[in-house]
């Protein structure tokens, strides 16, 4: 049987911490999680994304013990991609003109948050491995072939900014048969 201590240690594990739950609100309006990050009291950008990763991972949980389901989530997205401002024409102090517009700005939120809960932003990684060395024998290949492997690289590096190297002089190489 779980003692009082590990109930609280395991129920604090699905609980937002209070500057997680301050990240969380400073996320609609910064710009970026860096600032929502700072804003919330983290002391560097790597912080607030280890928080938000950490988020993630206990938002599921958090999100149906409140009943806030997916289609819950499309109904009020839904409504947002139709939000409307009303944009004032003042003249002299007194205003003259209103209109009612689309808040192009609410709606851009809308859906960027629609498309992150449904992981359309999600990064796949892919690991490289760039410790091979492959080696090559070129000592069979004709040096006018490798002049014109030379020749074809730095006719498409011109205009490019040229790395410290040797330069290779080229000779002309006729390629028609015969």
């Amino acid at each position: 049987m779980a003692t009082n201590g590990a109930t609280k240690k395991n129920k604090g594990r699905r609980e937002l911490t209070l500057k997680q739950a301050r990240l969380v609100k400073e996320l609609p309006t910064a710009d970026s999680v860096s600032e929502a990050g700072r804003k919330a009291g983290y002391c560097d950008a790597p912080t607030a994304h280890r928080a938000l990763a950490t988020i993630r991972e206990k938002m599921p949980d958090v999100l149906d013990r409140h009943g806030l389901t997916a289609d819950f989530a499309a109904q009020k997205c839904l409504k947002l991609m139709d939000a409307k401002e009303t944009r004032f024409f003042a003249k002299d102090g007194m205003v003259m003109e209103t209109r009612e517009v689309e808040a192009l700005d609410i709606q851009l939120r809308a859906l960027d948050a629609w498309a992150k809960m449904y992981g359309a932003f999600r990064e796949d990684k892919v690991q490289v491995d760039v410790n091979n060395s492959y080696h090559f024998d070129l000592r069979e290949v004709p040096d006018a072939v490798l002049f014109g492997i030379v020749g074809v690289a730095s006719q498409r590096s011109h205009g490019r900014a040229q790395s410290a190297g040797r330069d290779l002089q080229t000779p002309p190489i006729d390629l028609a048969p015969g």
